[in-house]
């Protein structure tokens, strides 16, 4: 929580007060489907991959118009994206039992090219460009990973338009990870699907 709180301080200090009039700041909070596509996994089922799991991911992001139509959005999320099971394996003839599980926490930034298209008093954002990830925490699993990830990012969100500085949205942001984050503890590549809802602030 404390790099999410240094990123949505820091999408807006940079900003010159000239520019800020004009940013839309979104905060989202949501499910998330995170498929990991290593077939070595060691507890995927009957060894057959890719392997999913279901987390959560909240993010704040700022929208900073360039055009009528285009935008750049920056933003940071954090996510569940991956989950490492440790086994007791004594006296174990016919399976194992799982002695303990932890989630693998990641903290992705975002830069996303934003399409804007209007539809009457509502708006829709469609949205794509790259994440940087990087897995934090104090579990010895996360010392055995590529602790960063990368790749490409793209989706979508649709602000409500119910009048006033403060709008509802629906959003949906896939990344699609590049690199294989830990081979030897069964991680692979990621995929993510978040699906959230949010609040859309237009800043003078």
């Amino acid at each position: 929580m404390r790099w999410f709180m240094i990123v949505a301080a820091g999408l807006l200090l940079p900003v010159p007060a000239t520019v800020q009039g004009q940013v839309a700041l979104t905060v989202t909070v949501g499910p998330s489907l995170v498929t990991l596509t290593d077939d070595e996994t060691p507890w995927s089922l009957n060894g057959e991959a890719p392997w999913s799991l279901y987390g959560g991911a909240v993010g704040i992001f700022a929208g900073f118009p360039i055009s009528d139509r285009w935008g750049i959005e920056v933003g940071g999320v954090l996510s569940i994206k991956g989950k490492y099971e440790e086994y007791d394996t004594e006296g174990c003839e016919y399976g194992c039992v799982v002695s303990s599980s932890r989630d693998i926490p990641f903290f992705e930034s975002t830069i996303l090219a934003d399409r804007r298209v209007e539809l009457g008093s509502h708006g829709l954002h469609l949205l794509a460009g790259a994440f940087l990830g990087y897995a934090h925490g104090g579990h010895p699993v996360i010392d055995m990973i590529e602790r960063f990830d990368f790749g490409v990012a793209g989706g979508a969100r649709f602000d409500v338009g119910l009048g006033g500085r403060l709008e509802p949205s629906l959003s949906m942001l896939y990344t699609h990870g590049l690199r294989n984050i830990g081979d030897d503890v069964g991680f692979g590549a990621t995929r993510a699907l978040n699906l959230s809802i949010g609040l859309s602030h237009s800043i003078d």
